[in-house]
């Protein structure tokens, strides 16, 4: 494609989105007592990303496929979208969060030494050592069913001669189900945060989806306009 001269850099820049700052249209500050204070510097916006690439013999060169990479990268519309797509990717994820199976577990070691108050205890210095193991498993299924579990060991041993069982050990395990019958009963109740947070990211790259193509339409139009603009130019020189 035949680059263009510099004049194709004003439709890019008319995509731009490059406001005014504040500290150049606002009026001078004041401080608390009522005098009036110097005025602070503006920031110094940074110019367009990429179009330095673009200079040659110092003359901006463009082709049309530049004009459109240029007017993508520094849109901030562009970049807003892209940040909503982001997001509403993020809260799909956040919306299956409920359905994440949880498992859990714990261990605790105790022992205790103290003086016999009784003959019956079997040892002068009565040492007792206690270890609990707790492991536990829950899930919440789309049906709205909730499904928990739970194991637990209890282990004991001691230095009494009177103990038959030394150490003993105990363990159970528990399973609960539960359904219910009215409230976030069924997939719909259960499953509309995620068909919702998939709405929303559809939507999302849908108006990502637009945001470009009206933007690349536009630099097509100005490019045009531009070489349209520049042979009628050349004409009227050599007639």
């Amino acid at each position: 494609m035949r680059p263009v001269s510099v004049f194709v850099l004003a439709a890019v820049l008319a995509l731009l989105d490059v406001a005014p700052s504040d500290a150049q249209s606002g009026a001078p500050l004041k401080n608390t007592v009522g005098f009036g204070a110097w005025p602070q510097p503006a920031p110094q916006l940074p110019g367009p990303e990429g179009l330095v690439d673009h200079v040659a013999n110092g003359k901006v060169v463009l082709s049309l496929d530049d004009s459109i990479r240029l007017a993508l990268a520094n849109n901030t519309d562009i970049r807003i979208d892209r940040s909503q797509i982001d997001f509403a990717a993020n809260s799909l994820g956040r919306s299956h969060s409920p359905f994440d199976p949880v498992a859990t577990s714990s261990f605790s070691d105790t022992r205790t030494k103290a003086l016999p108050t009784s003959t019956l205890q079997g040892a002068p210095l009565v040492s007792n050592l206690q270890q609990i193991t707790l492991m536990g498993y829950q899930q919440l299924f789309p049906t709205g069913t909730d499904f928990q579990t739970s194991f637990n060991a209890n282990k004991f041993s001691t230095n009494n001669s009177f103990s038959i069982v030394n150490p003993s050990l105990s363990t159970s395990i528990q399973f609960t189900v539960t359904q219910p019958l009215l409230r976030n009963f069924g997939f719909f109740p259960n499953r509309a945060p995620i068909l919702v947070a998939q709405n929303n990211l559809k939507q999302a790259r849908a108006n990502f989806t637009a945001e470009v193509n009206n933007i690349i339409l536009q630099v097509v139009r100005d490019y045009w306009s531009v070489i349209l603009t520049r042979e009628n130019l050349e004409v009227q020189r050599k007639s």
